[in-house]
């Protein structure tokens, strides 16, 4: 069974092009693109069958693009709304939802995330190991109608129809898109076993207490993707200054960083921990800001960090609560 590599290159310029491969990495061994993130403020309509619009402004680019590769052979179709492609190990999925307001954004999200796990599972895919959720207006509403609030509410129905336990819950990135209409959701899922991990210093995100809405986020703090004996995959979800189910250091972007941070190190341990594993390497980070302002104090941090060494994508996006300034989420490989 081939082994899961991921590698990222940057280019610093007018756009930045980041790689993440699927498969083992090596001169012998070809890789096509199968999916591709594409971050451009206000860019909505897709230019091709397997690009993802996404409208976050990069923060060192005009415009950024993560490209998703895995060995061929390689598939790619779109059925009704819902786009698949990868091959016979992988899927990436990936819906657009038009939502010029946010009245029905818990049933548009219900339907869509049952639309696009059912396509996935009839492809043979029954794992799902990854979601991405970009979402316009997120902090938009009070109390529990707030766009996040209401999102959390259809996609915890979802996934329950679908009978996923709290255990089966993948990690998860849920983001505000300030420049852009348009709900997109993103999967990866696959046929090799998952293992979802949690982190000793926050509350299980399923666990949240009611004061963040009526249903809590349905999603893990990571998830390790591989079988026993070989290379895994560790995709953290995005994680913010979050200690137990409280946000803290508000107003400091620097000290929401660090805590960021530690959070991302007690992710990964217990990770390495569940799987007898280590670190062997990490491909990359999004990095989502909500202030512009606190861009140079955030890399600043993020880059003498644990994780400096990795490839980083800083991306303008409204965040999940109101008064977190940063996220980060990370791929890395244990061995």
């Amino acid at each position: 069974m081939a082994q899961t590599e991921f590698v990222q290159h940057k280019e610093c310029s007018e756009s930045s092009v980041s790689r993440v491969l699927l498969g083992p990495a090596g001169q012998d061994q070809a890789h096509r693109p199968v999916e591709l993130f594409r971050f451009e403020a206000g860019k909505d309509a897709p230019r091709q069958a397997n690009a993802v619009p996404i409208g976050l402004m990069p923060l060192e680019s005009a415009n950024a693009t993560e490209i998703w590769e895995a060995p061929p052979p390689t598939f790619m179709g779109t059925e009704g709304s819902v786009h698949l492609c990868g091959n016979s190990e992988y899927a990436l999925g990936h819906m657009r939802i038009p939502l010029p307001t946010s009245a029905a954004i818990a049933r548009q999200t219900r339907d869509s995330y049952q639309a696009i796990v059912r396509r996935v599972r009839d492809n043979g895919f029954s794992n799902l190991g990854r979601t991405w959720n970009f979402i316009p207006n997120i902090n938009v509403g009070e109390g529990d109608a707030e766009v996040y609030r209401q999102f959390c509410i259809g996609r915890a129905e979802a996934l329950g129809g679908l009978n996923f336990r709290p255990a089966d819950l993948p990690a998860g990135t849920g983001v505000g898109t300030p420049d852009s209409e348009t709900l997109v959701i993103a999967i990866l899922a696959t046929k090799r076993p998952i293992v979802n991990i949690e982190n000793p210093r926050q509350v299980p995100a399923y666990n949240y207490p009611r004061q963040y809405g009526p249903r809590s986020p349905a999603f893990a703090r990571a998830t390790i993707v591989g079988t026993s004996g070989a290379r895994k995959c560790l995709f953290v979800s995005g994680t913010a200054s979050v200690v137990g189910h409280e946000s803290v250091h508000r107003g400091s972007a620097v000290k929401q960083t660090q805590e960021t941070i530690n959070n991302l190190v007690g992710i990964v341990r217990s990770a390495t921990q569940v799987s007898g594993t280590e670190l062997e390497g990490t491909a990359g980070l999004r990095v989502y800001i909500r202030d512009r302002a606190d861009f140079p104090a955030i890399r600043a941090q993020v880059q003498r960090g644990p994780f400096g060494g990795a490839n980083a994508m800083f991306l303008h996006a409204d965040l999940c609560r109101s008064e977190l300034l940063v996220e980060i989420e990370l791929v890395a490989s244990l061995a």
